[in-house]
């Protein structure tokens, strides 16, 4: 790969990465599940910031799931208070770089560290006891979209081999979880194809955005956090996130002529709730946008897509939508790596990159 990769080139090597990342679990793993078992952690503490933060606070959801124990995710600048009897330590850096979490490292090195990270050689692989891979190569673009997916992938495979290992998981849920997670290469590319469609469809309507909210439930909430991230940094307007609940308590008064909403509908008991609140949006402004399964009703503004029915796909599923706003919006408006300049200026001065 080399420095003329956009951000769409990385969008549509998901299916493939994911992909490879299933079929080399067990070489990849390795060293994790070797450092699991001789820890056998009681809490797994997971540092990270950025996309890699929101990765790890995805993928957290279906890893106490599998796993069994509590996993929390901090950022490098707040260092847990670790009470736990058996602490596992996981230390997230696509590039391996990130001043911050290098120094995280520092003042936890006296626990069972591991870095998972997307290069072989990088300051954070140096400072840990073993590597896990994260699975994907190197994005040259500033906003990840690949390494979002794959890190999350990657900690999903991983809680679920290891959970089966230590007796959480029992053989027929192991059985169709491996299943399930199998499915999900090709289920992306047909959600890209689906997306592609959508994105193209309302593209004018997205490059006219002055404001957006992003709002979910349960892993669809980690899902607004990331879709948040990229169209602030990418199409450079703000953008909020919110938990479900959370933005009908308040939030929800900020909605104006010009404030899109972006609605990452859950398949539980308050799907209906959910859409009525989308719908409201609609009713007030007509720019509210429905991110749902294939049951949904038809809408103009309705993605449907294929779906697991499980929450340990859903990040495979709805990220999809924002990865592609971000995007295609800056080629339309020529503002490609506007904010990647903007970014490099401020590492000028403070520093957020031991090595660039």
């Amino acid at each position: 790969m080399n420095q003329e990769m956009t951000m769409m080139d990385y969008i549509l090597l998901q299916p493939e990465t994911l992909q490879e990342i299933f079929d080399r679990r067990e070489e990849n793993l390795r060293d994790f599940l070797a450092l699991y078992q001789q820890v056998q952690p009681d809490h797994v503490y997971i540092v990270a910031s950025g996309s890699s933060y929101n990765a790890s606070c995805a993928a957290s959801v279906y890893m106490r799931r599998a796993l069994g124990v509590d996993v929390t995710v901090h950022c490098p600048s707040q260092i847990p208070a670790v009470n736990a009897a058996r602490p596992l330590v996981m230390a997230v850096s696509q590039g391996g770089e990130s001043t911050n979490t290098i120094s995280a490292i520092q003042a936890m090195k006296q626990y069972p560290l591991i870095a998972v990270t997307g290069r072989d050689e990088c300051t954070v692989n140096t400072l840990c006891d073993r590597r896990l891979p994260m699975g994907c190569r190197m994005e040259t673009v500033g906003p990840k979209t690949m390494g979002y997916t794959a890190t999350i992938f990657t900690f999903s495979l991983l809680a679920l081999e290891a959970g089966y290992r230590s007796g959480k998981v029992d053989e027929q849920t192991y059985a169709a979880h491996t299943a399930m997670f199998a499915a999900v290469p090709e289920q992306v590319k047909e959600n890209i194809r689906r997306t592609k469609a959508f994105t193209e469809k309302h593209l004018d309507a997205f490059c006219a955005m002055k404001k957006m909210a992003f709002t979910g439930k349960g892993v669809g909430a980690e899902m607004a956090k990331e879709g948040a991230l990229k169209v602030l940094e990418t199409l450079l307007v703000p953008a909020i996130h919110y938990e479900f609940e959370e933005y009908l308590h308040g939030p929800l008064c900020a909605i104006d002529g010009e404030m899109a909403g972006f609605y990452m509908i859950a398949e539980d008991g308050d799907r209906e709730r959910m859409l009525k609140m989308a719908q409201a949006h609609d009713a007030m402004n007509g720019r509210s946008y429905v991110i749902a399964g294939e049951n949904a009703e038809d809408g103009d503004r309705v993605l449907k897509l294929l779906t697991s029915g499980d929450d340990a796909t859903v990040p495979f599923e709805v990220i999809l939508l924002p990865q592609f706003i971000s995007s295609e919006v800056p080629v339309k408006l020529g503002t490609v790596n506007k904010g990647m300049k903007q970014f490099r200026a401020f590492d000028d001065l403070v520093r957020m990159k031991a090595k660039r």
